[in-house]
């Protein structure tokens, strides 16, 4: 399990863009290609920037969908 601290970069239910919160990944999986708006700037445990930062886009007709491999455990304090 790797900790992460996310700095939205748009909003998700009940956190607005720029809201920091921690949390961890864990995955199998690796992302081969992201054409869409990153979802977050995260950073690892030591403060390094990690490559897999989510991605969310705007749907036609309104509404937008969004997936990371970050796992949110609760807002971050400070």
């Amino acid at each position: 399990m790797r900790y992460r601290l996310a700095e939205l970069q748009a909003p998700l239910p009940g956190y607005a863009a720029g809201t920091r919160l921690r949390g961890h990944e864990f995955h199998y999986a690796s992302v081969s290609a992201q054409p869409d708006a990153p979802l977050a700037r995260i950073v690892d445990a030591d403060g390094r920037e990690v490559a897999e930062t989510g991605s969310w886009r705007a749907l036609d007709g309104g509404g937008r969908v969004s997936g990371s491999f970050f796992h949110l455990v609760a807002p971050a304090a400070g």
